[in-house]
This record gives structure tokens, sequence and C-alpha cells, in this order.
């Protein structure tokens, strides 16, 4: 990447990052989110990054340098309700404000940071997430509510690492097909959902299936040489596991963990609820068990990625786990017993291969046997096949990386056409829309130009896709969920459209 940017000689570009877990309680939600906030900081060190999050503590240690939207403050009167509470009150004032800008006073005290952010950002991404699903309704209206709020703007929007589906619910289906054609880029962390978007995206180019963003803060590509047997256990209804299936797996991996002689270690991702995976974890195994305490110390990305690096084989509930188990060559068992889970999983066996991934339906017959037989051959996979996984997920970062450079000189070729278009007509009224008000508009005056007020009519939305050619995309079959390897191209191989 360029170490210097047209963004970079002009003012202070501001970038509205929406994400998936607002209150930062979720180890895959901070690390995808982290990924693409050090990205934009690397391509941008002058931008100003504007956040949506409950906790604004949590935010600053963990994205420096940014400026947290707090919708509902965490602070004062109600400060004192739980994040997640706060969260879902956010989740409702964000939508609200995205479809109602002018009643914004009306909702929440925080609602002016959300609109100001909308109103003046200069480009709108999405991080990392998989909410886009009928688990997570009230979540993906609001991210695609603001995200077509600015849209109508004029101004480059982009959602990156995303999983899509199953989805059924009609109003958001209605929803994402107003957002989706509009994405200068989409990208996807699996093939699973790859058909259902190009078909919103009416055929003009396909989404690129560039792998988790999670996987490079995960430590990808460095095989791990442990000796546990990891396990991750989530009991929530978009999971689908009860207490009680709970323990039936814990019993039965403890049993395939002493005949190999493994020790166990807990993975929790998810610190919601006051450690929702934790409580699954230590009602499985018992609370005073090594699964508990090994588990109870795992709170952010770095001692989950140093938990994951000591283990030989990873059995979990909850897709980062997984995740961070590949990026370190670590064989993963998948237990699913929802359809949102099966496509989690089966994506990932997608990408990595039935060796590396196996998904087991809890929901099916005879899974005790399955799950006694999949723990043994996962443990007695050899050297090489782990290395491969391994080299995998380098090949995904370095696609990640690759949809990141093709969105940012997406954006900064914007950026100069709208320039050179400006100084061409220099006794004209400029038409400002997107992008020219951040930056060209500051170029021309030698400062950051203001913002037009919001229009649902504003001409010029930049909806220009960013085609990906065959980055992520399966050589063959990548529709049917048949064929080959998932072939994974670098940066040189996306083309942008003009």
């Amino acid at each position: 990447m360029p170490d210097r940017s047209l963004w970079n000689e002009v003012g202070r570009p501001r970038v509205f990052v929406d994400h998936s877990g607002y209150d930062l309680l979720n180890i895959g939600d901070t690390a995808m989110l982290k990924a693409t906030v050090t990205r934009l900081q690397e391509r941008w060190p002058g931008a100003r990054i504007q956040v949506v999050t409950t906790s604004r503590e949590r935010l600053a240690a963990l994205c420096p340098g940014t400026d947290p939207i707090v919708l509902v403050p965490d602070r004062g009167p109600i400060g004192w309700l739980p994040g997640r509470v706060r969260g879902g009150v956010g989740l409702r004032y964000k939508r609200a404000v995205s479809a109602r800008p002018w009643a914004a006073w009306r909702f929440s005290p925080g609602a002016g940071q959300l609109l100001d952010a909308l109103r003046r950002c200069d480009l709108a991404v999405c991080s990392g997430g998989g909410f886009v699903n009928d688990s997570f309704l009230l979540h993906a209206s609001g991210v695609l509510a603001a995200l077509r709020s600015v849209q109508r703007r004029g101004v480059v929007t982009a959602m990156l690492g995303q999983g899509y589906g199953p989805l059924n619910n009609q109003a958001l289906k209605e929803l994402a097909g107003q957002v989706i054609p509009q994405l200068a880029l989409i990208s996807l962390r699996g093939p699973h959902g790859q058909q259902a978007v190009s078909e919103l995206r009416a055929g003009r180019d396909a989404p690129v299936v560039s792998g988790d963003d999670a996987l490079e803060l995960a430590g990808a590509g460095q095989p791990a040489v442990g000796s546990a047997l990891g396990v991750n256990l989530r009991a929530t209804a978009y999971t689908g596991l009860q207490p009680r299936l709970a323990g039936q797996i814990a019993s039965i991996t403890e049993t395939a963990a002493a005949a190999a002689g493994m020790p166990l270690r807990g993975l929790p991702i998810s610190w919601h609820a006051d450690g929702e995976d934790w409580r699954a974890l230590a009602g499985a195994f018992g609370a005073d068990s090594a699964v508990a305490r090994t588990g109870w110390s795992v709170r952010d990305i770095g001692s989950l990625a140093e938990a994951v690096a000591g283990c030989r084989i990873v059995v979990t509930s909850s897709y980062h786990a997984a995740v961070f188990a590949l990026a370190r060559g670590i064989p993963v068992l998948g237990i699913s017993s929802t359809p949102y889970y099966d496509g989690k999983f089966g994506g990932l066996r997608e990408l990595y291969g039935p060796r590396a991934v196996c998904v087991l339906a809890v929901s099916e017959g005879g899974w005790p046997d399955r799950l006694r037989h999949l723990v043994r051959a996962a443990v007695e996979l050899d050297p090489g096949a782990r290395a491969a996984t391994a080299q995998r997920s380098v090949e995904l970062v370095s696609a990640s990386r690759g949809v990141y450079a093709a969105l940012f000189e997406h954006v900064e070729s914007k950026v100069a056409q709208n320039a050179a278009a400006a100084e061409a007509r220099p006794y004209a009224m400029p038409l400002v829309t997107g992008l020219e008000t951040g930056w060209s508009a500051g170029r021309r005056s030698g400062r950051p130009g203001r913002r037009p007020a919001d229009s649902a009519g504003s001409p010029g939305t930049d909806s220009t896709p960013i085609r990906a050619g065959s980055v992520g995309a399966r050589s063959a079959d990548a529709r049917t969920g048949k064929g080959g390897r998932i072939e994974v191209l670098g940066a040189q191989d996306i083309d942008i459209t003009q």
C-alpha cells in the first residue's frame, strides 16, 4: 500500500464504522472490528474514525485514536443499566434515527452524534459480522438503515468480511435489497450466502470471498504445537444448544480427551450476559473443572490466541473459536444444531476442506458415536495437513487485505476524479456530493469542505461496483456448492470498474 494518500493531504476525512458487537464483549467481534480499524489507520493515519459503541472505555482500549458514537449514555441516570440493555435500546434509536433523521432529538441524547456522523462522513464501512440473518433482525436492520442513509448522500459504502443468511424475514430482505446493490464493495467471510448476495447485486459483480478478518489477529500461518483439547460451548437461542445437551457433549469430550491423553482447555468467546460462554462451560464441565479454570482468563484477542495456540484440536459451538484455531492449523469439530450454524461451520468446511473442519449436527441421531470418532480423527491429523491449513489462512488474509486495498484505491480514485472535474470548471457552481465534500472541496479551498443537507434524492450515489475478479470465488461451481478448491487471488486481481 502507498504511504501517502490524497486523503492525508487535506483536512481530516471522516470514516463511519459500523460493526457487529457494540458492547465489545465478544472476542470474535472485537477482532474483526480491530482488523478493519487498523487497516483504515494504516492507510489514512489522519482520518477521523467514528465507531458505534456502548462502552467508550473498551473502544479506547481496543482501537486507540477512534471516536466513540454512544447512542445511549453510559454515564448519568441510565448509565447503570447493563450494557446489553443499553445496546438494545441503542439499536432501536439507531434504526429510527437512520430512517427519520429530522426527528433525532426525540430519540436519544446520543442520536445527535450518530446523525452528525451519518451526515458528515466521507466513507461508511461495516466491519465483519454474521448478523444479516433471521437471528439478529434488530441489529441487521439498524446497520443496513444507517448505510442506506449514507448512500442517499452519494457516499461510498462497503460491507467487509460478512456472513449472510439464512434470511427469510421479508422486511429485512427488502432493506438488504435496497442497500446491498448500492455498495461499492461487499466481501463475504465464506461461500455461504454468495448466491443470494450475487442475486441481490443483479449480476453486476460477484461478492468477494476473503475469509474472516479476525484471521490475521489470530496468528494466521503460525502452526501451533499444543497438546490440549480446546472446547467452547454456547447455550443460547441462536445456537440451539440447551444445557442438557451441552452436558452430554462435555461428558463425551472429557472421555475422548482422557483416552488421547490430552488436557482440556476452555475457550470462551462471548462475555455477554456476565460471560455466557464461560457459564455454559462451567455448567457443563463443572465450575472447578480445568475447562472453567483455564477459560476464566481468556478475556481478549491476545489471551484467546495464546490459549488456542496450546491446543491440538478444538471442539466448539462458537464460530470464532474455530476461526482462531484454523488460523494456526488446528483442526476443528464444529457443533451445530441450527441452520444458522450449519451455514457458518459449513462455510469454514468449504474454505478449509473436510480434514480441517468437521461439522457435527447434534440434532441427528447417532451423534455421540460420531463425536468420539471425529475427535480421534482430528487428533491424528498429520503435520502436513495442519501446515496446509495454516497456509490456507495466510492465503485468506492476503485476499482480505487485497479487498481492503481495492476499496482504498477506489475511494482515492473517486477523490482524484472529483478534484480534477472541479478544477476543470473553476467558474462553475460545483455539484458537491459524496466524496467531493470531504476531500475535493477541501483540497480546492485548503480546508475541509462542508456538507449539504441530507436528501433522499441526492444525485451521484456512488454504487460503482469494485469488481473482484475471481478473488475468493469457487473455480467452477461456486453457486451450487460443488466443485473444487476455492481460489483466492491477491489485490492485483481486483479490478475497479469506473
